[in-house]
């Protein structure tokens, strides 16, 4: 029985270990990227949804009657003063709102008079 102890390799139980060590590190990376993709789909939706609210917010800057389609709140505060540095400066206050499948999404502006 002797040329048994002479061949060399790994036992059942060594095998099984590192097949357990190997599935337990796959698991973790593949949590992790579950993650990171979540988040990353996430961040592409408020991307599009700024994008949109921004295109809406031209659209109100250029046209003073513009409403907005189904689903967006324009709001225009008119003789709006704002402090900088001391000084008061008085405009528009553009305020759009969205219900997106992030929750609400608010695009805030201000445009001053021309004086």
């Amino acid at each position: 029985m002797s040329f048994l102890r002479r061949k060399q390799g790994f036992s059942l139980v060594e095998v099984m270990a590192a097949t357990a060590i190997l599935l337990l590190a796959v698991l973790a990376i593949s949590g992790i990227m579950m993650s990171s993709l979540r988040a990353t789909s996430s961040a592409g939706e408020k991307s599009v949804a700024t994008y949109s609210l921004q295109e809406e917010m031209e659209k109100a800057i250029s046209d003073p009657d513009y409403e907005g389609p189904e689903g967006v709140t324009i709001t225009r505060e008119p003789n709006y003063i704002v402090e900088v540095f001391g000084a008061s400066i008085t405009g528009t206050l553009i305020t759009i709102e969205q219900e997106g499948s992030n929750g609400k999404e608010t695009y805030v502006t201000f445009i001053a008079d021309d004086d």
